[in-house]
């Protein structure tokens, strides 16, 4: 049986990755002095260690859940695919069966070929609707032992599909309330920042006190300018 991309990350990821496996007591001990190593402190902070590890572990294999949960969700979107492109091929396929019947029924003496045909046709669209599709290229018959867990992997992913709408949900609808929240403030004079009235007006100050400083400037240098022009020529 071919690995599976939970048993992969596992193998890779979470077997290699406890602390005994890593390095043992013993050898933990040994990094110590001498006469530290039977101290009882040394075993508690190991087993400190291995808590802190195991915590960790338990992330990553958490995180492995999600991602194979992701993959599953994925696998069923390129079924969901192919399956409409199977239904499209198999509408286009039976128009070309009622042509061809119709050219039958056109024919001379074609009523017996038209039900032995029609017979015919409908044991091969029954046979092939029972293998899973048109043709000897699709999927294999389930039986109950095998379709059991297919259903069980379709409620996981509707599960996880649904509890990513709500996660969605639920950050939309955080974003209204505090937008909301904010343009009530807005309307009833309560600011998210009380010192934003003292900003605004300071900044004012300033471009009004830019403004008349570039003003008089201005003035200056017309007044300077006039003057020069009024001089009598030596």
């Amino acid at each position: 049986m071919a690995p599976t991309e939970a048993s992969i990350l596992e193998q890779f990821l979470l077997a290699p990755s406890q602390l005994p496996t890593i390095i043992s007591l013993d050898d933990f001990t040994a990094l110590f002095p001498r006469t530290l190593q039977s101290s009882p402190q040394v075993r508690a902070l190991y087993r400190d260690l291995q808590r802190q590890r195991s915590a960790v572990v338990d992330a990553v294999a958490a995180d492995i859940d999600d991602e194979v949960a992701k993959g599953r969700l994925l696998r069923r979107y390129a079924v969901r695919a192919r399956l409409r492109a199977e239904a499209q091929e198999d509408v286009a396929g039976d128009d070309e069966l009622q042509i061809e019947r119709f050219v039958a029924s056109s024919a001379p003496d074609g009523s017996d070929r038209i039900t032995a045909g029609t017979d015919a046709g409908t044991a091969t669209t029954t046979g092939a609707g029972a293998a899973g599709g048109r043709g000897s290229g699709g999927p294999s018959s389930h039986s109950l032992t095998s379709i059991v867990p297919e259903l069980d992997d379709a409620i996981r992913d509707l599960e996880a599909e649904i509890q990513q709408l709500d996660e969605e949900e639920a950050r939309l609808m955080a974003a209204v309330q505090q937008s909301v929240g904010n343009l009530s403030d807005l309307r009833y004079g309560r600011l998210y920042n009380p010192q934003l009235p003292d900003e605004v007006i300071k900044g004012l100050q300033n471009v009004q006190a830019t403004c008349e400083q570039m003003t008089a400037e201005t003035s200056t240098s017309t007044v300077s300018t006039n003057t020069a022009d009024q001089r009598p020529a030596t």
